[in-house]
Formats: C-alpha cells, sequence, structure tokens
C-alpha cells in the first residue's frame, strides 16, 4: 500500500472541503497512492476539515488530530480523548511555529505519555523557518533528544527531517529508536543542494524502516513529489524492500494498518482440536494432554512467562489456556490476577471450568471471533508449536492480535530451531529466532527473547509501555 503521510486540504484555494478533498484524491490517482495522511497545521487545517473530509471519504483518507501544548493538562488529555473516539484518528500533530511553542512547554510532554496508551504515533513539525515566528533552539531537531528519552515508548515522527538541520535529526533519531523521520517537502525545498545526497545518505544508515514519506501537499503537488522523490531513491539505488518502507510500509507499522488478517484454514484448525481432544481421551486432564513432558518443564515455561512484570493484581488473558494451569501456577506462587482463559477445544475448556468454577473460560479463537476488551497482559504457552499450513504467518498473526489485546505486554513460547536433530518431531514446528524478534519489533522495539534453558524453546516478550 503506497501512502502519503503529510498531506493538508487546500481550502483557500478551493474554499470547500470536499473540493479540496476530491483534488487530493485526483492527484491521489494520478500517479497510484492508495491512501493519504491528513494533518492539521492550525491554520490552512484544523481539526473540523480533517474530520469532514475522512467522513466523506473514509476509504481514502486517515488524519491526525491536533492539541494545544499550552493548554492545562487535564484540557489536553480530554481533547486527546475525545479525538480518539473519531474512526479516522490514527495519532496526534503539533505545530511549534505555528502554535507558537516550544518543545520545553510541558504540555509536550502530556502529550507524548498520553497518546503512548493510545499506540500512536506524534507528529511535529521540525522545519526551521522564520516564516511565522523567530526560532530559537527548542524547535530544532536537538529538542527532540529529551521527549524521546522521556517517553521511550513513544513513537515520534520527525516532521520535514529536520530541514537543513537533518544531520542533527539523524543524530537524534541514531540515539532513540522511537524516532522516525518524515521526508516531507525537505526532499523538494533543496532540490539540487546537497541535501539530497545528504537524505539518501541518512536513510541509508539510519534504515528505511524509520523513514516515511510525505509531500506536505499543496506546497508540493501529491504527484510531482512522488516522482521527484521516486526519482531519488533510483538514483540512490534504493532496493525494493526499502521503498515498500519509506512509501507505506513504515507508517502502516506506526498506524497499524495491516490489511486482512491471517486465519488458520478449517482443516488445520480441526486438526489441532482433534490432536488435543485425542490426547484428552487418553491421558485425561494431564500435563501430557497439552504435550509437555511433564509438570516440572511446565512449571518451567510458566515461570519465564510470568517474568513479564508484576502480575498481582492484574487481568490476565491465556490464549490456548488448556485446562487453566498457568492461574494454578500463580496462585500457587501467591500471585493474584483476574484470569481468563481461551482456548480451541470445548472439551479442554469444559474440563477448565470444572476445575476452576470462579474463573472465567471461553471456547474463542482469536484471529476470528470478536475479541475487543483488553487486558493488562495476555499470555500463550505452546499454541504456535504445532505444525500447520503456513506456521510463520499464523504465528505473526497470534503475536499481532495479543499484543492488540494487551494493556502493559505478552509473553508466549514456541520452539527454537537450535535444537538437536535426533529431538526433531514431524508434527511440530521449530522457529527461527531471529525471524520472529524482527517481526516483534515492528510492534514495539521492546521485544525481547529469553531462551527456556534447559529446553529448546524460548519465550517471547512485548511489552507496550
Amino acid at each position: 500500500m503506497k501512502i502519503d503521510a503529510h498531506v493538508h486540504l487546500n481550502i483557500p484555494k478551493y474554499k470547500d472541503i470536499k473540493k479540496a478533498a476530491r483534488e487530493v484524491i485526483r492527484e491521489m490517482d494520478a500517479c497510484g497512492i492508495d491512501k493519504a495522511i491528513l494533518l492539521p497545521d492550525n491554520q490552512m487545517n484544523v481539526n473540523s476539515h480533517i474530520d469532514e473530509a475522512c467522513k466523506l471519504f473514509p476509504d481514502r483518507f486517515y488524519g491526525f488530530g491536533m492539541v494545544d501544548p499550552k493548554d492545562k493538562k487535564e484540557k489536553i488529555l480530554k481533547d486527546m480523548d475525545n479525538l480518539a473516539r473519531k474512526k479516522w484518528f490514527k495519532g496526534i500533530k503539533i505545530h511549534p511555529r505555528t502554535q507558537h511553542f516550544t518543545l520545553k512547554e510541558p504540555g509536550v510532554f502530556h502529550i507524548a505519555r498520553h497518546i503512548a496508551s493510545y499506540d500512536l504515533p506524534l507528529t511535529i513539525d521540525c522545519f526551521p523557518s522564520f516564516k511565522f515566528i523567530p526560532l530559537n533552539e527548542g524547535m530544532f531537531p536537538n529538542a527532540f533528544d529529551r521527549l524521546a528519552k522521556e517517553n521511550p515508548t513513544t513513537n515520534i515522527i520527525m516532521a520535514h527531517m529536520g530541514g537543513h538541520r537533518l544531520f542533527d535529526a539523524f543524530a537524534v533519531a541514531r540515539a532513540n529508536e522511537n524516532i522516525f523521520l518524515d521526508v516531507a517537502y525537505t526532499f523538494y525545498y533543496y532540490k539540487g543542494s546537497s541535501v539530497e545526497s545528504d537524505m539518501m545518505f541518512i536513510i541509508k544508515k539510519l534504515g528505511s524502516w524509520r523513514i516515511i514519506y510525505g509531500t506536505d501537499y499543496p506546497a508540493i503537488g501529491i504527484r510531482e513529489g512522488y516522482k521527484q522523490f521516486g526519482k531519488l531513491c533510483d538514483r540512490h539505488k534504493m532496493s525494493a524492500g526499502e521503498k515498500k518502507d519509506i512509501f507505506g510500509g513504515t507508517i502502516s507499522k506506526l498506524i497499524h494498518l495491516r490489511g486482512p488478517r491471517f486465519k488458520l484454514s478449517k482443516k488445520d484448525k480441526m486438526e489441532i482440536v482433534n490432536l488435543y481432544e485425542s490426547r484428552l481421551k487418553k491421558h485425561g486432564a494431564s500435563v501430557k494432554t497439552m504435550e509437555w513432558f511433564d509438570a516440572k518443564q511446565q512449571a518451567l515455561r510458566f515461570a519465564k512467562l510470568s517474568k513479564i512484570g508484576k502480575l498481582n493484581g492484574k487481568s490476565i488473558l491465556d490464549v490456548g489456556c488448556g485446562f487453566g494451569d498457568f492461574y494454578d501456577h500463580l496462585r500457587d506462587k501467591g500471585v493474584k490476577v483476574k484470569y481468563t482463559g481461551y482456548d480451541l477445544s470445548s472439551g479442554i475448556i469444559k474440563i477448565a471450568r470444572w476445575k476452576h468454577p470462579d474463573m472465567h473460560f471461553e471456547v474463542k479463537d482469536i484471529l476470528i471471533d470478536d475479541v475487543r476488551k483488553k487486558y493488562d497482559y495476555v499470555f500463550a504457552s505452546g499454541i504456535l508449536n504445532k505444525k500447520v499450513s503456513d506456521n510463520m504467518s499464523y504465528a505473526r498473526a497470534v503475536i499481532a492480535k495479543m499484543f492488540e489485546l494487551c494493556k502493559y505486554g505478552i509473553a508466549l513460547n514456541m520452539f527454537t530451531t537450535k535444537v538437536d536433530y535426533a529431538d526433531y518431531e514431524a508434527h511440530l514446528f521449530y522457529y527461527l529466532q531471529d525471524e520472529i524478534l524482527r517481526f516483534a519489533r515492528t510492534l514495539n522495539r521492546s521485544a525481547r527473547m529469553s531462551r527456556n534453558r534447559p529446553l529448546y524453546d524460548y519465550t517471547l516478550f512485548i511489552n507496550k509501555r
């Protein structure tokens, strides 16, 4: 999907939001741009303009809302919460030059902290220009460093890549993995200068997954900008993968555009259910039904999962819960939780309910059932180990959905390829750790792995805050 992530409606020219929006779409269609993100700037565009345009053309536009960092904290948070109720809302944009503030303003930190609770990005204008007010260092790239360090789980987009101060932007981004650089307008304004080659150097050094394409329309035409920046990428031999990141991939991950969800085929799902229910008939309510060697190994895995955070008093969801043994493990350790368990097997859930009449168990598939409630922590133990038609897609879908359902973090375990050949079992799947970790870090850079020694598996942890 190709996205222009920095677009304004040309209200001064067209006077009418519908006409202005249609002109944007005409330009998008002329160069194959699928979606545009409409940004307010406190002058040409305000929140009401974004709201109307996104309602008129919801299949082509997403929007960022704007709040005022100079307001009191209570008003800032209330305004953000009201914006978050809009279907089009994908983040917050603030503009130091037009809103007349610097990044030292306390309200900026309130905004950064609160937008992290929605797991959406904060875009901040950073194009040094004396067009509106005299500038100072509080608006330049170096000022982003403190904001990023004090809000490490907030994804911050530095709009315009810092303009002619782009190497300062690069230094700040290298020091803070939650800083992303938007190339809008800078590539056009400095065309023919050394800034062009400097931009490409920075993109290569920083990594395309930290770069976001946008035009700053109407300062530059959408079609013209796409053509110019595309040629610039070609001259500097950007790979197809790098272009995919820049022209939509990076921003898609930040605002959670993932396309159609993967789901297990009926055949795969039936085989999983049949496997466990046949083992249930053979072993009864035993760890062997769950395909674990013994209770000691199961306890080792549970102990590892519980290291995600302080669980006492928290709500947890156990995906593929089996008989609710993870709840028993936590209870025996003196950890009190509000526990919910989901499993694909009705037979397994029936026994789980019998064993734990005060806990909540349901037959649910989180990839296809309507599961929206969020839990403090979400866990899964062993559910990805059985071989299916496409294990990597299955794993990515499960991990992404678990992360969507959590407030604080997720933990799950899976088998590793680092296993003695003699211990491989044909019906099980063994995952490449680097491949899983690479995907997990597209959800949050906090993702980490820990080997469950002496077992041939590992635990993946992803914290949200």
